[in-house]
């Protein structure tokens, strides 16, 4: 049996527009490859052994400000060769807070997710973990 092909990937970050804080990449810890799947107490669980994950990139910050554009664009052009590369998939882990705000745009996530979508086409389905007070586009 071929098992699944789960690529994982997403920014996470709570910005508050209110601070005259800008987050910036600096402010991030990002991951990549097995490091970013390291991250997941459930990586070993029978379950999970039983997909193909394909870990692209995981960008984390601490609650902040708007998160500089520069930064934002880099990683989900990283995130966007990572899944062109990936070649074909099954699933993607969307791993976000869901209230990510990113200098001169109105919904970052948003963006982002369909960005990935023009990448990875209309059929693999996408499961977003966030926060529960997060925002849903």
């Amino acid at each position: 049996m071929t098992k699944p092909r789960i690529a994982v990937a997403g920014i996470h970050i709570e910005s508050s527009t209110f601070t005259p804080y800008i987050s910036t990449a600096d402010d991030f810890i990002v991951t990549r490859g097995e490091e970013l799947m390291d991250r997941f107490y459930w990586r070993d669980e029978d379950w999970a052994t039983q997909i193909e994950w394909i870990p692209v990139l995981h960008s984390r910050a601490l609650p902040g400000g708007v998160v500089e554009r520069g930064a934002y664009d880099a990683w989900k052009a990283e995130i966007l060769e990572g899944l062109a590369a990936a070649g074909p998939l099954d699933g993607l882990f969307f791993d976000i807070h869901g209230a990510m705000s990113v200098q001169g745009m109105d919904d970052a996530e948003g963006d982002l997710i369909n960005a990935i979508r023009g990448v990875i086409g209309p059929e693999p389905m996408v499961s977003a973990s966030m926060d529960l007070h997060g925002n849903v586009s």
